[in-house]
């Protein structure tokens, strides 16, 4: 069993927070939050049904997250990767990355490595720093591709760029890359 040490803890607590930060798990607390405001599920939905990408993926998203414990929609991954798919086939980049991940998994779909990584490289090709982050774990561990470390550590280093200029653009101060970069190595 492999002890963690500080430098690995502190590693991934940065890495969780960035990736809860920056991947599209944001736009359901959008959600929630406007319907405070009166846009709620159906209004959402109508929005869904005439087109709109934005609105198709975060009725793909409340069909498999919570609020503050209570439920948006009844969690059904099969009608989440119909919502996802609409909005990815729009190239919304957030969807294409979890239709990607959805197929990664199969979840609400066959699973199939090969259909999972054509989303997240259309999501990654659009500056997506989850699909990055995906992407090199599946070359990481050989999950739909050859096994390849080198391709995996430069996804995901792609990924800390991305979150990198993310934090700096916020106002944010980033987990000192090199140091990142270093436990990568070690983890990688």
């Amino acid at each position: 069993m492999q002890r963690v040490t500080s430098k690995k803890l502190i590693f991934l607590v940065g890495l969780i927070l960035s990736v809860m930060f920056f991947s599209g798990y944001l736009i359901p607390v959008v959600v929630n939050a406007q319907s405070k405001q009166g846009v709620d599920f159906n209004s959402i939905k109508a929005q869904a049904e005439k087109g709109d990408a934005n609105a198709q993926y975060m009725l793909g998203i409340s069909y498999i997250e919570y609020r503050d414990g209570q439920e948006i929609a009844s969690v059904n991954f099969s009608k989440a990767a119909d919502w996802f798919q609409s909005a990815a086939k729009q190239g919304h980049p957030a969807a294409q990355e979890a239709l990607g991940s959805l197929y990664k998994y199969g979840l609400g779909v066959e699973q199939d490595y090969a259909e999972g990584l054509i989303w997240l490289k259309k999501a990654a090709e659009q500056g997506n720093a989850e699909a990055h982050f995906k992407i090199g774990n599946m070359y990481a561990e050989g999950r739909g591709v050859s096994k390849d470390m080198t391709d995996g550590n430069r996804w995901i280093r792609e990924y800390f760029e991305i979150t990198d200029a993310k934090f700096a653009a916020a106002g944010l101060s980033p987990m000192e890359t090199q140091n990142r970069y270093e436990l990568l190595n070690e983890w990688v």
